[in-house]
């Protein structure tokens, strides 16, 4: 009821949670919706909240509050960020067909983010073109800044492995990846992951469309990691 011009602006299957976009006292802003399921969500939600608060730069997303709320069926909660005009990289690159200038300006904005984040001892773990947005700053020219945060990690005082492998099957480093009937726990995200995952953003960034193909399931590069493992 606080929020005026309330628009869907994504949601499953393409994208994990709702996304809108939203007036709040006169300003643009985004709400990402996430539905609270375990007791461990809302903790998950506040950790990702206190790294981007730990590691304010001009590209790493804003967070501007987080809140819980009911709804029929159960509890909600609501990420309010600022709002970045010009939507996802993914969606940026097909719609407005940027300069290569553009282009390059924009993958070293998420390598300035990637250098402050492991700089700090966090790896992100689920670095992609959907998950960088941006920001118009005038006639042909927008900034980049590295979003959502969930899956990042403290890599200092991180002794468990995760629940679940991390990360986006095509963007995924291959010593991440996992057969389907594994049994082991799942591999820690790093900052050598991180790198791998951006030059996958490089490639789909520069890269005219149908010029690169990737193995379906990474069984292919799998197995190249663990032989190239098993050489050393």
């Amino acid at each position: 009821s606080h929020y005026a011009r309330l628009k869907l602006m994504s949601g499953p299957p393409e994208t994990l949670h709702h996304v809108f976009t939203a007036e709040f006292d006169g300003r643009s802003c985004v709400l990402k919706e996430y539905t609270l399921q375990r007791s461990e969500d809302w903790r998950r939600l506040q950790r990702e909240v206190r790294i981007l608060s730990e590691l304010r730069h001009p590209r790493i997303a804003e967070v501007e509050c987080l809140f819980e709320s009911s709804r029929a069926g159960g509890r909600v909660a609501y990420m309010q960020l600022r709002h970045y005009d010009a939507g996802d990289m993914q969606a940026w690159l097909l719609r407005e067909s940027p300069s290569v200038l553009a282009r390059k300006a924009a993958l070293h904005d998420v390598a300035l983010a990637l250098r402050h984040l492991h700089g700090h001892g966090f790896a992100h773990g689920d670095v992609k073109l959907p998950n960088v947005l941006m920001a118009a700053q005038g006639e042909g020219v927008w900034n980049a800044c590295l979003a959502d945060f969930e899956t990042s990690r403290d890599i200092a005082s991180m002794s468990a492995a995760p629940s679940s492998v991390l990360g986006t099957q095509q963007y995924r480093a291959p010593e991440l990846s996992q057969p389907a009937n594994s049994s082991a726990p799942a591999p820690k995200p790093t900052h050598a992951a991180d790198l791998y995952a951006y030059g996958v953003c490089v490639l789909k960034a520069t890269c005219r469309e149908g010029s690169l193909c990737f193995s379906p399931s990474g069984v292919l590069l799998l197995s190249w990691h663990k032989s190239a493992s098993e050489a050393e």
